[in-house]
């Protein structure tokens, strides 16, 4: 789910260049108003081309796309002037641009920079990293508590968990948490347990504060997509499915057992 997302980082090969699944993502993430950074990877193969793959982007993403390689520059400053009213008047007075004023033009939306470099080979990570630090603003939280479900997932005991994003406020273990299921039906049901994931391994917390990520078990007929507290309207679809499946069971398969899997991706 995109609309759990503070910032998107977004990764193009410098040979490949933009990929029409690149423009379909790029459509989704400027619907959901979700500041976007572009890192043009694989610089060091002899077939990239960076300075092509900068052009494919502003041709087919946006011209608000600058390469950030370039900071300080008067190229640069120019078109970030050229992008913004507040970068305008202070490169006008005083011939540059801080990076406050650029920090808040890339979380609005009006300016999204392009760095580059080889993730394979460690090259321009250490400049991506500074630049996270430097340029991207953490978004406001709201003080009441509010969640936007992005995941359902199983554990080892089979139980259902519910991954989400905290959006305001926070999560505790037994809180009660209210909400419409998938059934239809109002629910009202204790938050059990809070669990943060690396990879397959996680640990427990008794609470998840605004601006986590998390998975909680207690929720019985949660979905992906519905919000939580004051985020209580289901997220709309942004993508229709374009394909039909059907299932098919041979004679021998036990269709009791068949009904049970089935129900898990229900869930």
């Amino acid at each position: 789910m995109l609309n759990i997302l503070d910032h998107a980082l977004l990764i193009i090969s410098a040979s490949d260049g933009v990929q029409s699944h690149t423009v379909t993502l790029w459509k989704l993430l400027r619907k959901l108003g979700i500041p976007s950074t572009i890192f043009i990877n694989k610089t060091d193969l002899a077939t990239a081309d960076k300075s092509a793959a900068l052009t494919d982007i502003k041709n087919r993403l946006s011209e608000a796309c600058v390469d950030f390689d370039n900071i300080g520059s008067e190229e640069f400053f120019e078109e970030c002037a050229m992008l913004d009213d507040t970068a305008a008047e202070e490169y006008l007075t005083d011939g540059k641009i801080s990076d406050n004023t650029l920090a808040k033009a890339v979380s609005a939306g009006r300016i999204f920079p392009c760095l580059s470099g080889s993730a394979l080979k460690m090259r321009g990570v250490d400049r991506l990293i500074e630049y996270i630090d430097k340029y991207i603003l953490p978004p406001e939280r709201a003080d009441m508590f509010g969640a936007r479900i992005y995941k359902i997932s199983s554990d080892e005991k089979n139980r259902k968990l519910t991954h989400m994003k905290i959006t305001g406020g926070r999560l505790q273990v037994r809180d009660s948490i209210s909400y419409m299921g998938s059934d239809g039906r109002l629910h009202e049901e204790k938050i059990s347990e809070i669990r943060f994931y690396t990879g397959e391994k996680f640990r427990s917390a008794d609470t998840a504060q605004a601006g986590d990520v998390c998975a909680a078990a207690g929720l019985t007929a949660s979905y992906a997509g519905e919000g939580l507290g004051y985020e209580n309207d289901p997220a709309p679809p942004m993508l229709e499915p374009v394909m039909k499946y059907s299932v098919e069971l041979p004679p021998e398969a036990d269709i009791h057992k068949m009904f049970d899997a089935l129900r898990q991706l229900t869930r």
